[in-house]
């Protein structure tokens, strides 16, 4: 939105200047227009930068957090994961006999759009039965005990699955 309303105020130098003739002036003004706010959109995002870092919101954080999470609720069920992301699998977790793909959000994540990796989306073909996507949300607020687990398997994998011919990897959540 900042890059049209520089585009915006430029065109109108622009054509202020045709008019007024005075060509060096309006190149001065629209360069310090560019420049404040790209200054302004630099420090917009240094600060959100240093608020995610702060908070522990990063992507790593928020899947390790995640994966935890999933892993504590397996055992609670009285299966045994383990985690198995280093070893080239095409699902987070292995808890026979399911196969867990973990989705982190550090924030809510209803109605967005699951996105699966080339390996996950066979596998999820091939085995709908067991595998199992677990959309864990809310991540960054484990103290405040909102996190939410969504979990997608079977006849719901199978039904995301078939809606989506194109051959895209996406899935679309039914989290409403």
């Amino acid at each position: 939105m900042v890059y049209f309303a520089v585009i915006g105020a430029w065109i109108f130098l622009f054509f202020h200047g045709l008019f007024s003739r005075n060509l060096t002036l309006q190149l001065i003004i629209g360069l310090i227009i560019i420049f404040v706010y790209g200054m302004a959109v630099v420090l917009a995002a240094r600060t959100i930068y240093k608020h995610e870092i702060s908070s522990g919101q990063t992507n790593r954080a928020t899947e390790r957090a995640a994966i935890e999470y999933v892993m504590a609720l397996e055992r609670k069920a009285r299966r045994q994961p383990e985690d198995v992301r280093r070893k080239a699998m095409p699902f987070d977790i292995s808890s026979p006999p399911r196969k867990i793909e973990i989705k982190s959000f550090g924030r809510s994540a209803r109605g967005d759009v699951i996105a699966l990796e080339g390996l996950q989306y066979e596998e999820a073909r091939a085995d709908s039965e067991n595998f199992y996507i677990y959309v864990v949300d809310n991540v960054s607020d484990v103290a405040g005990g909102s996190i939410g687990v969504r979990v997608l398997h079977g006849a719901r994998i199978a039904e995301l699955l078939n809606l989506n011919e194109s051959g895209s990897t996406a899935l679309v959540t039914a989290c409403t």
